[in-house]
């Protein structure tokens, strides 16, 4: 009778151990499951910066390129700085093909039907006057 107690008592720890492993593998799952979505948004994070700086890239050549919108001085050879005319609007898209908008103070240059995922603003000259100029990007 004392032996079927003990084999009882036995069963119930073995029992108990297997839940409490259990739980501890349990656990240690879900913190490695936090680790790699954590992992996995930091990479999509710094994909999301590198896109934002690329296309800043493009928007400051798009200005400071006189193939582009910039202009060119003949009296001095130089370019002049934050200073654009409306040329060459075609060679926009090429140089780019997620531009899908470029705006000159509400005034359309280049517009496709999409909606930009990502707008970005810089500040120029265009008939001697003070503009926003965004250009838009679309996936």
């Amino acid at each position: 009778m004392m032996s079927a107690i003990i084999k009882k008592q036995k069963a119930q720890v073995m029992i108990l151990d297997i839940l409490i492993l259990l739980l501890i593998v349990l656990l240690i799952i879900n913190i490695q499951i936090s680790n790699i979505y954590d992992y996995k948004l930091n990479i999509k994070n710094k994909e999301n910066k590198l896109d934002i700086i690329e296309q800043s890239i493009v928007v400051n050549k798009i200005i400071n390129d006189t193939n582009y919108l910039a202009v060119y001085n003949k009296h001095t050879n130089q370019k002049e700085i934050q200073e654009i005319e409306i040329k060459n609007i075609e060679k926009i898209k090429e140089l780019n093909n997620s531009i899908c908008s470029v705006n000159l103070e509400n005034k359309n240059l280049l517009t496709e039907h999409k909606n930009p995922e990502n707008i970005i603003t810089r500040g120029v000259i265009y008939n001697n006057k003070f503009k926003i100029l965004e250009v838009g990007f679309c996936e």
